[in-house]
Parts: C-alpha cells; sequence; structure tokens
C-alpha cells in the first residue's frame, strides 16, 4: 500500500497520492480518534519541495484543518468528528470511483464545506496500483 503526501512550500498546497488502497486506509484510519500513518518518502517530489515521511491526526473539534509540520516531516490533521468524517467521506468515494488521470482539490470554500480557512489546500491523487484497473 503506497501512499505520498508532498508539499509546495510557497502555497502550502499538499498533495496526497497514493493507491486506491492506500487512500482507502487513509479514509478508515480518519474515522478513528487518532492515529499516526507512515508514508513513503519520495526523494525526488519535483516539481513540489519535500516529501513527508508520516500523516498524524487527531479528532479535536471544529473545521477540519491540514497542514505541514515546520520540518516537513509530518501532515497534520486536524477536526472535529463531522468535518473529518465529510474528509474521510470524499477520499473514500475519490479512491472508489476515480480514474487514474484525475485529482480532487480540497480547499477553504467561504459558507461550504469542512476544510477550515487556517488549513493547507489538498490535492489528492490516486497512483497507478499495477492492476490495469483504471
Amino acid at each position: 500500500m503506497m501512499l505520498q503526501v508532498l508539499v509546495e512550500e510557497s502555497t502550502g498546497q499538499l498533495a496526497v497520492t497514493g493507491t486506491r488502497a492506500a487512500l482507502l486506509g487513509l479514509a478508515e484510519l480518519l474515522r478513528g480518534d487518532r492515529g499516526r500513518l507512515d508514508l513513503y518518502r519520495n526523494p525526488a517530489p519535483e516539481p513540489y519541495d519535500a516529501s513527508l515521511s508520516r500523516i498524524e491526526f487527531e479528532e479535536t473539534s471544529g473545521l477540519v484543518v491540514a497542514f505541514a509540520s515546520e520540518d516537513f516531516e509530518s501532515m497534520e490533521v486536524r477536526g472535529g468528528r463531522e468535518s473529518i468524517d465529510l474528509l474521510a467521506e470524499n477520499l473514500k468515494d475519490f479512491a472508489e470511483e476515480a480514474d487514474l488521470d484525475s485529482h480532487l482539490h480540497i480547499e477553504y470554500l467561504p459558507d461550504y464545506g469542512y476544510l477550515s480557512e487556517e488549513s493547507d489546500p489538498l490535492v489528492i491523487e490516486l497512483a497507478d496500483d499495477g492492476s490495469g484497473r483504471s
């Protein structure tokens, strides 16, 4: 199960890339109250600036806040149960239904959504798992 998170320092954008199974595993992790998931660390993250080594999740309150740690080692995810569940459901739906050339943008929108204005924008991408399924 391969999952990686890349970060663009200038914008804070986080690119979460994984196989269907990896994205489903992340969605399942988010349904708990806290957790940690080790990531594939890409030695050549271009065009991004860094490849993170883990995701750390904790249920708190409010809208989802996702961000790269200051040392660019981890992606931190915090938020209330309802907002976290919406993020997990979107990840699950994308993993089950997306084509390999698809991606999902998750970013703050006023009066809509579950992502806090303080969150870094997310791009979810599907990686080829070698199964031939598109």
